[in-house]
């Protein structure tokens, strides 16, 4: 589920606006499944998404859990720039980092691009 920013009705008529990620899922963790961006990795220089973001609240508080959809040719992208929620924010694709048998979502490897599907 996409969370918007601003009240948005049309099918992705957010392109481009920030809006919060939530997961419906059996989540078993203790954190709330909504993305939020942590800080860089030492050991692989990535910024991972992972659980534990807030839904609203935008503001110098929450600038990691802000993202956005943008297009791509015929494709759509995930993007971390929250721009409109913090001026200085470094921007950066998100993509699929791969590690042993596990795949991660995080900004700083080749974009993931993404493509709806009307019901």
């Amino acid at each position: 589920r996409f969370l918007f920013r601003r009240s948005i009705q049309h099918h992705l008529a957010g392109r481009s606006t920030d809006l919060n990620v939530e997961l419906y899922e059996t989540n078993q963790c203790p954190e709330k499944p909504i993305w939020t961006l942590a800080l860089r990795d030492e050991k692989t220089g990535l910024r991972f998404v992972r659980y534990g973001g807030v839904i609203g609240s935008p503001g110098l508080a929450t600038p990691n859990n802000w993202f956005r959809i943008e297009k791509d040719w015929e494709y759509y992208k995930l993007v971390f720039c929250p721009t409109s929620v913090c001026k200085d924010v470094v921007c950066g694709d998100l993509g699929i980092y791969t590690g042993g048998y596990n795949r991660w979502l995080v900004m700083g490897c080749q974009q993931f691009s993404i493509r709806f599907k009307k019901f």
